[in-house]
């Protein structure tokens, strides 16, 4: 018994753990703003990164960024999903997007107001796609949002 308590001190003495690092990730390093909203892997394994400046990509390399000139309504991005369809959903300040390659679309609301603030945007168990908005929830319906 005395050996095997010895054998089991002595094995253990001679195991390494694997070596963890952490990288900090700065506007230096490409990130559009060092104010982070909202971060989402999606199914590619990307980093999808919401800031207060616009919509970054992330590969574990590099990031590419994405704003106005891509179609987002706003570059607050503070939230971002994926769909069991693999669509990737953007909500800002200014409304809800979808992007589609490297653009993003914009679908009409039935209600046609002005939205200052999108809060949440939600896939329900039968796949359809739900957004709240500050002045209410509305459901994706093919080709707009619908109150």
């Amino acid at each position: 018994m005395r050996w095997v308590l010895i054998f089991f001190v002595l094995s253990v003495t001679n195991l390494t753990a694997q070596p963890f690092g952490i990288k900090k990730y700065t506007i230096n390093d490409g990130l559009p703003d060092a104010y982070i909203l909202n971060i989402y892997q999606g199914n590619n394994g990307f980093l999808w990164i919401g800031t207060a400046n616009g919509l970054s990509r992330f590969d574990g390399n590099e990031f590419v960024n994405f704003n106005f000139s891509d179609g987002l309504p706003d570059e607050y991005v503070n939230k971002i999903i994926e769909d069991r369809y693999h669509r990737l959903w953007i909500g800002t300040r200014k409304g809800m997007v979808r992007m589609k390659g490297n653009k993003f679309i914009s679908y009409p609301y039935s209600d046609g107001k002005k939205i200052n603030f999108v809060f949440d945007i939600v896939e329900t168990g039968e796949g359809e796609v739900w957004g709240v908005r500050n002045n209410g929830v509305c459901q994706f319906e093919d080709d707009h949002w619908q109150k």
